[in-house]
């Protein structure tokens, strides 16, 4: 773990004389981990699942490896997606990631400032496009601190998610960002702070993830180009009903 930070910290120096500069498009490398520990914890608490599956369930969580996702944006348009996508990791010859997992590693997110647009596509039902309907409404907490070359500031916010099983789950999110980089594209979709997220920590149904940037190129000699992803646009809402349909 002290490894990883360090290469992390390096880059954000490498990267520090980006931040007077007009930014209009880059890419950003984030360096995702699963907190074991409140994973487990959760998974204990569950009265629905057998002991047997708890157990094979906790020896995949104790297995699971950090994954990098990339967030890839321009002017008007981000993307977010993970390293490689399921073919790649199947590929690679590699067993399911729990990290993976619980971060989404079977999503790709897309935003398009100008048109208004944000939404998510499924890996396996790649036909249709999850529109999101809600809105962050980050909180500015009065806490700040270096993270790298940067200072962070702090927001938090809470998202509340439909479930398969019906349920209604509260997205705990803390971020810290930094103005240094005005970017306003965010980790998933989380977008709308006045600068880059430098570093996440989120509580989602299945535990604590915490993403950390790992690399980032800006204004880059190439340019950026980001391919809208295809397909016919529901809510998160028909999306459910979908899938208990389907897992019926």
């Amino acid at each position: 773990m002290m490894i990883q930070k360090f290469i992390i910290l390096f880059f954000m120096f490498f990267t520090f004389n980006y931040g007077c500069a007009q930014i209009t498009e880059g890419k950003v490398v984030y360096h995702v981990t699963l907190n074991k520990k409140q994973s487990i914890k959760k998974l204990k608490k569950d009265t629905l699942m057998s002991e047997n599956l708890k157990a094979a369930r906790m020896e995949k969580i104790n297995s699971s490896w950090p994954l990098k996702f990339f967030l890839l944006f321009n002017e008007n348009e981000a993307i977010y997606k993970p390293e490689y996508d399921l073919n790649r990791v199947r590929d690679f010859q590699k067993g399911p990631n729990e990290t993976g997992i619980v971060s989404g590693n079977d999503f790709v997110y897309y935003t398009n400032l100008k048109m208004n647009e944000e939404f998510k596509q499924y890996f396996f039902d790649a036909p249709y496009m999850v529109i999101r309907t809600d809105s962050i409404n980050w909180r500015m907490e009065n806490e700040s601190k270096l993270i790298g070359p940067y200072l962070c500031h702090k927001a938090t916010a809470t998202l509340l998610e439909e479930l398969p099983n019906h349920d209604i789950y509260s997205n705990k999110i803390v971020a810290w960002f930094t103005d240094q980089i005005p970017v306003t594209y965010g980790i998933r979709n989380l977008n709308g702070l006045p600068g880059l997220m430098i570093e996440l920590d989120i509580e989602v149904p299945d535990g604590n993830l915490s993403y950390v940037v790992f690399d980032m190129d800006l204004n880059p000699k190439e340019k950026v180009i980001i391919k809208k992803p295809k397909g016919k646009s529901i809510s998160h809402h028909e999306w459910m009903n979908f899938i208990r349909n389907t897992s019926r």
